[in-house]
Parts: C-alpha cells; structure tokens; sequence
C-alpha cells in the first residue's frame, strides 16, 4: 500500500519491494482514473 511504500521508501529506495509497491500504486491510480 502507499503507506507501506513510503516505509520502504525510506529504509531502501532501490529495493525491488519499493519498485514493486510503487508499480502496484501506479496500475491502481490508472485502473482508478
């Protein structure tokens, strides 16, 4: 989730889970729109 991503974010921006939560946020935002 975006929470999650932020966490992520900070604890390890190159982390294959920060890329994957952000690409999950991203295909939610345009299913959304």
């Amino acid at each position: 989730g975006l929470t999650e991503t932020f966490k992520e974010q900070e604890r390890s921006p190159g982390s294959a889970t920060f890329t994957y939560e952000l690409f999950m946020q991203a295909a939610l935002m345009f299913t959304a729109a």
